[in-house]
């Protein structure tokens, strides 16, 4: 339905008009960060991707408690910004 909607022109227009100020809004942020995988999340926090036991597992970085608070940081921006 979305697909056929936004063939036409008015609905290209209407959508172009709706989104563009909130994507341009996440797009001038420079130092937006919106990442949720927890191995990418976990080798910002840590500087590196290998734990204690030197591998580390998607598990373990999910399990990690500053991995999952900036995780939840980043999805409810996603979820609320506006």
């Amino acid at each position: 339905m979305m697909t056929t909607y936004t063939r036409r022109g008015p609905g290209q227009e209407y959508l172009k008009s709706t989104l563009e100020a909130l994507i341009r809004n996440v797009v001038d942020q420079d130092k937006l960060v919106l990442e949720i995988n927890p191995l990418k999340v976990y080798a910002e926090i840590y500087g590196t991707l290998s734990d204690s036991s030197g591998q580390l597992t998607m598990e373990r970085a999910m399990d990690d408690s500053g991995v999952q608070a900036i995780i939840q940081e980043h999805i409810l921006f996603t979820v609320v910004f506006k």
